[in-house]
């Protein structure tokens, strides 16, 4: 209490925290200025802007963002600027480039994924006329006298859009337009401003011509502000002053941009609510394009689909315009549409050809190829044919000339789509401006040079066909053959656009399903299953020993009313399917006739060296009546195995009580669970063991004779897959009786041998072979030994054969060929490989594999040699090798001898011993 009443003094305060460390820059995002449009060399109307964030989302202050142009030219008021307190940084201002199409900024932080800024640089337009075009067709006009475009005209024919289509017309100028190398324009551009895209049908455009440009050709080109690309439309003509040209679409994505200048970070989506409207115009083509070589290195066999335009069975989702929901129907435009898109889009990931199928060598297994391509055609146009009727009377006119104006549109668009290949319409007719002139298919032209372009064509597309155009004549027909039977001939090609025959996203979007070869199955592709008589059908291990009877179910396939004969109540929706039995990578053509049923024998079925492999492809009946369309659904291939069962050994020889194993090696493998009968067969009777491994071992008494069969029965049943059989005979080992023997070098006609035994009994052997034996006998050391044995004065028959083991008649010659086991002898460095008796083979299977044998004869003696000193190596030395086949043998014996100096005494070291060679033929006796 004094203290409280004296006072104190008060405590000094605490030190405040230190300062949080300021936050990290973690992203950039744009915050201002997106997406807006600005005329050529002028500043975008809101200054774009962009907010530094930490990774937690604070806004980031004090930190340097580099603004830069990354494509569209144009310039920034300035190129760094430091982000405020709400970590918002700003170059000020944006003036984009002095070229019409997309414009990028890039932002960036160091540390940091830069953001990316979009405008448009567009040309401002003059509304020039409005109209709506109807379902049954009509016709837009320019009506501004004094306007370079007065009197331009659009023809839509019936059917074009099918919803009527309201179109805004206006005029824009061309000083933005960046055009390809020489291509100049001649008059302002057509602005075509409409929600539809796509046409059903081409119309056709006639755009008033000014006076010709010298060195140029005319024709109508079209630009897409978005993205800067640029094609020129299928010209049809020049007529009374005007230029005219095909129409197939309105969409601007139809200009194709240069490879490789698409701006990174450029949205594909429209920048306005215009929708990236279509700009036309006419422009001048330098003459000297008409005469370049152009190659677009798409490639037959790499970049092109392998299946010959197999039929499609009708299918709900597959019925795209104008086709029948009951219909079946080529994919020949979906093969050349996926063809292009993946040659331009996707040649990265390798060859297109032969990718996909199910089977090697055989096209009609492409499964994911067929569903991809008519998936693909659902959206393709294919009906020009309007197109040409409006050009009837430059047709008619000068047939030539229109030809001629064909041919150079083709390379126009080579020109103008920056070496792309060009797809082309077929006709088997001349174009003559008729209503009812169509295609008879799609197809890609690849290459062109001089007066030839390379055409693929998806009805036969392992051929690149060459068609000729010839001045003042006009193309030159040419035949293309169908794979699948007939052939159809071309007399006029008419250049297509890329973009309306190719639905760009929904490609894509198919492509990963592609490459998982899940293709069509969210669409409902119907999957047809393979049935036997005796239940499912496994293609990978099917072996045949009796009458078989296959067909085909499916649960989502549609049902026509039709039913095979012969097929079990209960399988749902059993179809009709061909069948083409591939040897060598081909196959017998599919014919008009389908099979209910197919009726397999073991007779149909080749060798055992392979399986015969089968392909299966479902058609669809269309009737109840029984007839037949070839409607593709699936594809399935099959393989059908005989099988032999190659048991170890071949064959048994014994002559005292013995224990043999018998292994088999089948020559294809055996389906899981095979199961196996050994049946020992004698005078006695029969005795059989059951097994469920490929392996038996079997007690044989002395003196047993006869068979034992080896049966592999298929898995739950006694159905046999597999036999063969053992021969089981008391006696001693084997003997080879020698049919032919020759002395190719004649060494025996000029060598008696001076007394050696061995001279007589070889040419004992020469003048009759069949006094010759090659014996395999058992030596009295457990071992063996293989025997050359002649006869001095008879031949060897299956009634002298054989006799015990070392035992020799009056005057036999025996010849050793080699031992078993290997006898090692230690020979000098210079006899390297010739220091060993021994005798092996391959198998102990006799009718198959090969013996070999080497036998030192006379022991070792030392030798000098020269250079090396004194050495150990054999006297004489003799080989054998021989491979047998069945009760043959071929091969050859060969005797080597050294030869000594005479003077010196030596064996030079780089000589070579000499060689009595002696090819032979053998049959076995035992």
């Amino acid at each position: 209490i004094v203290l409280a009443a004296c006072g104190g003094s008060t405590p000094p305060e605490p030190p405040p925290p230190p300062a949080p460390p300021p936050p990290t820059p973690s992203v950039v995002e744009v915050s201002a200025g997106d997406g807006q449009q600005a005329a050529p060399g002028t500043a975008v109307a809101t200054p774009p802007a962009v907010t530094v964030r930490s990774s937690n989302g604070t806004p980031v202050p004090n930190v340097t963002v580099t603004f830069a142009i990354d494509s569209g030219g144009g310039t920034v008021g300035s190129p760094t600027a430091t982000t405020n307190a709400s970590g918002v940084a700003s170059p000020g201002s944006w003036t984009v480039g002095a070229v019409e199409g997309p414009q990028v900024l890039v932002a960036t932080v160091a540390g940091v994924a830069p953001a990316r800024i979009r405008a448009l640089s567009r040309i401002p337009t003059t509304q020039i006329g409005t109209g709506t075009v109807a379902v049954g067709g009509g016709v837009l006009s320019v009506n501004q006298p004094g306007s370079p475009l007065h009197g331009l005209t659009i023809s839509f024919p019936d059917g074009a859009v099918t919803t009527p289509a309201p179109i805004t017309m206006a005029m824009a100028s061309t000083a933005g337009i960046s055009l390809p190398a020489g291509v100049t324009a001649a008059t302002p551009a057509l602005v075509l401003t409409t929600s539809v895209r796509s046409l059903a049908r081409s119309a056709t455009i006639r755009f008033p011509a000014p006076a010709p440009i010298a060195g140029q050709t005319l024709m109508v080109g079209a630009f897409n502000p978005a993205t800067g690309g640029f094609t020129v439309l299928p010209s049809l003509g020049v007529r009374a002053g005007s230029v005219l040209a095909a129409l197939p679409t309105l969409a601007a994505a139809a200009a194709p941009v240069r490879p490789g200048t698409s701006p990174a970070g450029f949205a594909a989506a429209s920048l306005s609510a215009d929708e990236d409207p279509l700009h036309l115009l006419l422009v001048g083509v330098p003459n000297e394009v008409f005469d370049k070589p152009f190659d677009s290195k798409f490639r037959v066999r790499q970049d092109n689909w392998d299946f010959d335009n197999r039929p499609v069975a009708a299918l709900p989702f597959l019925a795209g315009p104008g086709a029948q929901p009951d219909e079946a129907f080529y994919p020949t435009d979906g093969m050349v549409a996926t063809s292009l898109w993946y040659f331009e889009h996707r040649k990265a990931d390798g060859p297109l050809y032969g990718r996909f199928r199910l089977q090697a060598d055989q096209a009609a297994s492409n499964r994911v190829g067929i569903r991809w391509a008519a998936l693909a055609s659902i959206d393709i146009l294919t009906g020009p044919a309007q197109a040409i009727a409006e050009a009837e009377d430059l047709i008619t006119d000068d047939p030539a000339t229109y030809a001629e104006t064909l041919f150079k549109a083709i390379r126009a668009l080579f020109y103008t789509t920056y070496d792309r290949p060009v797809p082309v319409a077929l006709y088997d007719v001349d174009l003559g401006g008729t209503e009812d002139v169509t295609p008879v298919g799609l197809g890609i032209a690849t290459r062109v040079s001089g007066n030839e372009v390379e055409i693929v064509v998806p009805d036969d597309p392992e051929v690149a066909y060459t068609a000729t155009f010839t001045p003042g004549v006009g193309l030159n027909p040419f035949t293309v053959s169908i794979r699948r039977g007939g052939s159809f001939e071309v007399r006029a090609l008419w250049p297509l656009l890329h973009r309306p025959l190719i639905d760009g996203p929904a490609v894509a979007d198919q492509f990963p399903k592609v490459l998982a070869e899940t293709v069509g199955d969210a669409e409902g592709w119907p999957t047809p299953s393979l049935h036997w008589d005796q239940g499912e059908l496994d293609p990978k291990g099917i072996f045949l020993d009796d009458r078989l009877i296959h067909w085909w179910e499916c649960g989502a396939c549609p049902d026509f009313g039709y039913r095979p004969p012969g097929i079990p109540a209960t399988a749902p929706h059993p179809q009709v399917f061909q069948m083409a039995r591939i040897v060598a990578g081909t196959s017998a053509p599919f014919t008009a006739g389908a099979l209910a049923t197919v009726r397999w024998s073991r007779d149909s079925v080749g060798s055992d060296a392979a399986p015969t492999r089968t392909g299966h492809a479902v058609y669809l009946p269309q009737t109840a009546s029984g007839t037949f369309f070839a409607g593709w659904l699936d594809w399935q291939t099959v393989d059908y195995r005989r099988a032999t069962l190659r048991q170890t050994p071949g064959s048994v020889a014994f002559s005292k009580d013995t224990t043999i194993n018998v292994t088999l090696n089948p020559s294809q493998p055996l389906p899981s669970g095979t199961t196996y009968s050994w049946v020992l067969r004698t005078d006695a009777g029969r005795d059989s063991v059951a097994t469920t491994t490929a392996a038996h071992t079997r007690n044989l008494k002395a003196g047993t004779k006869g068979k034992l069969l080896i049966i592999a029965h298929e898995k739950g049943s006694k159905r046999p897959i597999a036999r063969d059989s053992i021969p089981i005979e008391s006696s001693a080992l084997p003997f080879w009786q020698i049919t032919s023997i020759s002395d190719p070098d004649d060494v025996l006609d000029t060598d008696t041998g001076d007394g050696d035994p061995f001279y007589p009994m070889m040419a004992r052997l020469l003048a009759a072979p069949g006094s010759g034996l090659i014996a395999i006998e058992s030596e009295a050391s457990g071992g063996t030994v293989l025997r050359l044995r002649v006869l001095p004065n008879a031949l060897w028959s299956p009634g002298n054969c054989c006799p015990p083991s070392s035992a020799s008649f009056p005057g036999e010659f025996q010849f050793s060929l080699g031992v078993q086991p290997t006898v090692t002898y230690p020979v000098g460095p210079y006899f390297a490989g010739f220091g060993e008796s021994r005798w092996t083979q391959s198998t102990d299977d006799l009718s198959s594999g090969t013996m070999t044998a080497q036998f030192v004869h006379g022991g070792l003696i030392p030798r000098a040699i020269e250079n090396a000193g004194t050495q150990n190596g054999p006297r004489d030395l003799v080989r054998f090798s021989a491979t047998r086949s069945g009760a043959s043998m071929t091969g050859t014996i060969e005797v080597y001898g050294w030869s000594v100096d005479e003077k010196t005494g030596e064996v030079t070291i780089d000589g070579n011993p000499g060689m009595l060679r002696l090819p032979f033929t053998a049959v076995r006796l035992r």
